[in-house]
């Protein structure tokens, strides 16, 4: 078996944006972590990753898997019956406030109005603070319309790191752009997950939706780990299948 360890980005790679994953890619989530440490990494925050993915998942036994939500500034893994916080980098409150302005002025800037959303645009993940174009709520239809190209975010993005570069700026997702402390992203994520998993770079599989070139899933390339581009989760599922099959003992 060529990997030990499997990693994956969430929104568009799992499960749909911001939904839960389907019955059957949670079945097979839980047969992989058999036969493989698995890891995901995501702008969600560590409760979005509870009620959007953990809760659904027909399993009880997490200690082969480990989450980094909001791009990786936060790690946890589950020992003991629980999921434990091995390192958080919590913004301080003076931080919020310049990214907040940031937003807010480049929402000005572009003419983005904070009404006629659904849920909050401005949201704050403790370690990281996430603008959602058409609100974090927002159904699916909506969101693949509010941008599709990422041309908008892109600008805004841009604007927003002028103003403050001593942070990390990153377009995500569907409708968002992500803002955490400096070097925080994909690429230090699986870092520290060889760290606490105890794995070499060659046993690990990354699988995103966005490892193109400016995807919020290109930092996984700089880390020298083998990589797949998928188009759905549905691809995703086929892929895992055919992994847990060459996982599996064979019979002599």
């Amino acid at each position: 078996m060529k990997y030990s360890t499997l990693i994956f980005d969430l929104d568009g790679t799992l499960a749909p944006s911001k939904d839960k994953p389907s019955e059957s890619m949670c079945k097979i989530l839980c047969e992989a972590l058999k036969y493989f440490k698995i890891a995901v990494i995501s702008g969600a925050s560590f409760e979005q990753f509870q009620s959007q993915l953990v809760a659904h998942l027909p399993c009880t036994d997490f200690s082969n898997l480990m989450l980094a939500p909001t791009n990786g500034s936060a790690i946890y893994s589950f020992t003991n019956g629980k999921w434990n916080c091995l390192e958080k980098s919590i913004l301080n409150k003076d931080d919020k406030e310049k990214i907040f302005i940031a937003i807010k002025n480049t929402m000005e800037k572009f003419g983005i109005k904070e009404d006629n959303t659904f849920g909050q645009q401005i949201d704050d993940r403790k370690t990281q603070i996430t603008f959602s174009g058409c609100g974090r709520t927002a159904p699916i239809s909506v969101k693949k319309t509010w941008d599709p190209d990422a041309s908008l975010r892109i600008k805004m993005a841009n604007s927003i790191k002028e103003q403050i570069s001593e942070f990390e700026v990153r377009v995500g997702g569907m409708t968002s752009i992500d803002v955490t402390a400096k070097g925080f992203d994909k690429e230090s994520a699986i870092y520290k997950i060889e760290k606490y998993f105890n794995i070499k770079t060659e046993e690990i599989l990354f699988m995103g939706d966005a490892l193109f070139e400016g995807g919020n899933d290109e930092p996984a390339k700089k880390t020298g780990v083998d990589t797949l581009q998928v188009k759905s989760p549905e691809e995703t599922e086929e892929k895992i299948k055919e992994l847990i099959l060459s996982a599996i003992p064979k019979e002599v």
